[in-house]
């Protein structure tokens, strides 16, 4: 041991006293050190692109555009708008208005029934099935002993529905009156 500065001098951490840290330390910077590192790499190609509106998609674009506040133009500034269109659309507000106003009424139902029952001393709780169990029985109902089957059946339907449209992601069928008119 030296008596000046007190270190040992046969141990692998002879050289500074700076350098006795663990390794999961060690390793901890240099994580840091390399997080740094890719988020700068990911800052400057996120710069070029957007100083290089050619290689952007069209997402990046609106998005980029979006982030400036520009203001997104639309391709159909000029298109007409339909009388039966807007009544449509009017009639849909109105419908909205009404659901909202219904809403908050059997909400307020809703609490006060709960505010009643919790006065009352230990009211009856009803034990509720699952609802596979609901279903298995209302299909045993209806099919008999090929209930399994077709509910199996009607499974691997749905999956496969399911699936397609995952990978696929097809378009909704557009929520407007389509008013067809054949001469």
């Amino acid at each position: 041991m030296d008596q000046q500065s007190g270190h040992l001098h046969n141990g692998p951490y002879h050289r500074k006293q700076q350098s006795l840290q663990p390794s999961h330390m060690l390793r901890e910077k240099r994580f840091r050190k390399s997080q740094r590192r890719k988020k700068n790499k990911r800052r400057s190609r996120n710069h070029k692109l957007s100083n290089n509106p050619g290689n952007q998609s069209d997402t990046e674009s609106l998005y980029s555009q979006m982030r400036q506040g520009m203001h997104i133009q639309d391709a159909n500034d000029d298109m007409e708008v339909n009388e039966d269109f807007l009544l449509f659309l009017e009639q849909s507000k109105k419908h909205r208005e009404e659901w909202k106003i219904l809403k908050v009424k059997n909400d307020q139902e809703d609490t006060q029934t709960a505010a009643t029952t919790t006065d009352k001393a230990a009211p009856h709780v009803e034990s509720k099935e699952h609802p596979d169990v609901i279903r298995s029985r209302e299909m045993q109902q209806l099919y008999g002993q090929a209930s399994a089957k077709i509910q199996a059946m009607e499974t691997a339907l749905q999956l496969s529905f399911d699936r397609n449209a995952t990978l696929h992601q097809p378009q909704y069928w557009p929520n407007i009156p389509i008013t067809l008119m054949f001469s």
